[in-house]
C-alpha cells in the first residue's frame, strides 16, 4: 500500500503538470487488471476517463445511459493520437483488447498506433520512468489473446539501419505472443528527435517533441533516418520532410520495379 503523503511528496519533487498520484489512480490500471477483458469491462474502464474523453467516446441513449460510439471521425482519432497523456493511451489499449482478430495479411493499425504511442510516452515525463516495465507487464497479461494467430513477420517487426550502422527492429504491435525488447526502439526515437532539433526541424519544446513523435511512421523509418542524418539540404518543416520521404520511397519503388523487369 502506497501512502498518500508519500505520493504527494513524489509529486512535489518531480514538479510535473501531470502528477504521479494521477497515474496511480487512473482507469488505465482498471483496464489492464482484467486478464480476460470483455466489452463491458473495457467500456467501464473507458467511462471512468476524464469527462472530455467520455464525451468523445460515448453518447447517451434516451434514458441517459452511456453507449460506446461505434466509430470516431478520422479527425478526432488523429487529434487523440497526437496527444501525450495516458487518457488517449488507455483508449488505444482498449482498441487492442476489443479487437483481437488477425488475418496475417493486414497490418493491425490499432496495435501499431498503440506501440507508437508507448514509444512516444517512453521519452516523455512522467510515464518514461515505467514505460519498459509497463510494456513487459501488459504483454504478460494479454499475450494469450493473440496465442497461435497468423502473423506476417513485417506486421510484427520492421528492420531498419540506425545512424550508427546498427540494425534495429521496430515493434509493429503493442501486444504479441512473443513481445520484443523495446529499449533500442525507445533510444532510436530519442536520437531522431535530438537530430531533428539540431538541424532546426522542430523546436526543442514539449510541443515540438510531441509533434515529431506523432509524425513518425514505422514503415517510413529508414528514409526518415537517412534524411535526418545524411542529407545535403535537410528539411526545415515536417511538411518538407514528408515530401522528401515520399520522393525517396517512390524512387526506391521505381528502382525495384526496374530491377525486377531486368530479371
Amino acid at each position: 500500500m502506497v501512502r498518500v503523503n508519500t505520493v504527494d511528496d513524489i509529486d512535489r519533487r518531480i514538479g510535473t503538470d501531470f502528477g504521479f498520484k494521477a497515474l496511480l489512480c487512473h482507469p488505465l490500471w482498471q483496464l489492464i487488471d482484467n486478464r480476460h477483458p470483455t466489452t463491458q469491462s473495457v467500456n467501464e474502464a473507458l467511462s471512468n476517463l476524464p469527462a472530455h474523453y467520455v464525451n468523445i467516446l460515448f453518447k447517451e441513449d434516451e434514458f441517459g445511459n452511456l453507449i460506446k460510439k461505434p466509430s470516431l471521425p478520422k479527425k478526432v482519432m488523429r487529434s487523440l493520437i497526437k496527444k501525450t497523456d495516458i487518457h488517449a493511451f488507455t483508449w488505444l489499449i482498449a482498441r487492442c483488447l476489443q479487437d483481437t482478430a488477425m488475418d496475417g495479411e493486414t497490418l493491425d493499425m490499432n496495435q501499431l498506433e498503440a506501440i507508437k504511442y508507448l514509444l512516444k510516452l517512453a521519452n516523455m515525463a512522467p510515464f518514461n520512468g515505467i514505460a519498459i516495465d509497463f510494456y513487459r507487464h501488459i504483454n504478460d497479461q494479454f499475450w494469450p489473446l493473440y496465442f497461435d494467430k497468423p502473423l506476417n513477420v513485417y506486421h510484427y517487426i520492421w528492420p531498419v539501419i540506425a545512424s550508427n550502422g546498427q540494425r534495429c527492429y521496430l515493434p509493429m504491435r503493442l501486444l504479441a505472443e512473443d513481445s520484443l525488447k523495446i529499449e533500442k526502439a525507445i533510444d532510436l526515437y530519442k536520437g531522431l528527435h535530438e537530430q531533428a532539433c539540431l538541424i532546426g526541424l522542430v523546436p526543442r519544446t514539449q510541443i515540438g517533441e510531441a509533434e515529431f513523435y506523432a509524425f513518425i511512421c514505422h514503415t517510413e523509418m529508414q528514409p526518415l533516418i537517412d534524411i535526418l542524418f545524411d542529407c545535403d539540404h535537410p528539411p526545415t518543416t515536417l511538411t518538407e520532410l514528408k515530401h522528401q520521404i515520399f520522393e525517396r520511397t517512390l524512387f526506391k519503388s521505381v528502382q525495384s520495379k526496374q530491377h525486377s523487369d531486368h530479371l
